[in-house]
């Protein structure tokens, strides 16, 4: 008998897709109040690509678009090109796409497939940005090999944290399966032990047992790790005077870090 009944599709308050467009709705909404104008939240446009009509609104439309024109077989190239010699004002504008012998006019179309082609290439195994996670979840992280003193290498992430932020403020997606520490980081909230074991499982289990072991007569390792800098691998201390503190105070150093 369906008479009188009645079907509650109002989403929990408590849903991920929920709390995420929440959050994103008020960070656009702080982004967009720094810029001056909040009723784009209710438009849904980015508020620096409203303009005002007749020959003048036209102009100013076209200086509050940023043009990108790219190439999809070197999007990575073309993009970093364009993107390296942008302010953060210019960022804000209207992303509007062409890519090179592909006709079409961006109606949101192309801005939404440039977005998913870029990010793919972030991933690529031979930028040597990013590397798989050793917990094996198809998500990635940093990777620790790349030339961290390297400019080109430095200007290549730099690159990468503009197009995150342009995603967000523009509201598009990308395709960018990273592990959930490396949010927390950027959201500058604190890491601890438990984050390792998402991330890797074996070494969060090895320094467990450090936790809740004595090491002394049994480890013989310092406070640094072997890395690949200029080409050549070097210790590097994980903390002052790394090189020379043998793990005995692991327990000390994880208070102080994690506590």
């Amino acid at each position: 008998n369906k008479q009188g009944l009645t079907i509650d599709t109002t989403p929990a308050a408590d849903d991920p897709a929920v709390v995420f467009r929440t959050k994103r709705y008020r960070l656009l909404r702080q982004v967009y109040k720094e810029h001056g104008d909040t009723s784009a939240m209710r438009s849904g446009t980015s508020p620096i690509s409203r303009s005002p009509s007749g020959r003048r609104g036209s102009a100013l439309r076209d200086a509050n678009i940023l043009h990108v024109h790219v190439n999809r077989a070197t999007v990575f190239e073309d993009t970093f090109k364009i993107f390296n010699f942008l302010s953060g004002q210019d960022l804000c504008r209207r992303s509007k796409v062409h890519f090179e012998g592909e006709p079409g006019i961006d109606s949101g179309g192309l801005t939404k497939d440039w977005y998913l082609a870029l990010s793919r290439t972030f991933t690529a195994m031979d930028r040597e940005l990013f590397r798989p996670i050793a917990a094996d979840t198809g998500e990635l992280e940093l990777n620790a090999d790349s030339d961290g003193t390297d400019e080109d290498t430095l200007e290549k992430f730099k690159f990468v944290g503009k197009c995150i932020a342009k995603a967000i403020y523009d509201r598009q997606n990308l395709v960018l399966p990273m592990a959930p520490v490396f949010y927390k980081i950027l959201r500058g909230l604190p890491c601890g032990l438990d984050d390792l074991e998402v991330i890797d499982p074996a070494m969060h289990k090895s320094l467990q047992w450090m936790l809740d072991n004595s090491v002394e007569g049994v480890l013989f390792e310092k406070f640094s790790v072997a890395q690949m800098i200029n080409g050549q691998e070097e210790e590097v201390a994980l903390c002052e005077g790394g090189l020379s503190m043998e793990v005995t105070v692991l327990k000390i150093l994880y208070n102080f870090h994690f506590a």
